[in-house]
């Protein structure tokens, strides 16, 4: 059973996956997905996870639900998600040498 109409409809229309978005307040905001309309299960519905959501303009300087350091321009974002990449990327060698493990 579909909800909401503009699923169904899209669905009529030939529309059978989407990509979905977190928000846009954080800097790194989470995962896309993609998913097939058509599926009323979200277990059978989820495709694969697709990419990652990022924001370096107005929306993560502008909210107010803000935790840790909060960028003032592009440029402080930008360092923002560097600092945030290179501590992924000491993890990622870190569980490659298995120094550590994610389980």
């Amino acid at each position: 059973m579909i909800y909401h109409l503009e699923i169904r409809d899209s669905i009529e229309s030939g529309v059978l996956y989407s990509v979905v978005l977190p928000g846009c307040e954080n800097i790194i905001g989470g995962r896309a997905v993609l998913l097939r309309n058509f599926e009323t299960n979200i277990e059978k519905a989820f495709v694969q996870d697709v990419g990652i959501k990022m924001a370096l303009g107005f929306n993560p300087r502008s909210t107010f639900e803000w935790k840790g350091p909060r960028p003032t321009a592009r440029m402080g974002a930008m360092a923002i998600l560097r600092e945030h990449l290179l501590k992924a990327m000491k993890l990622q060698n870190l569980i490659d040498k298995n120094k550590i493990s994610m389980s």
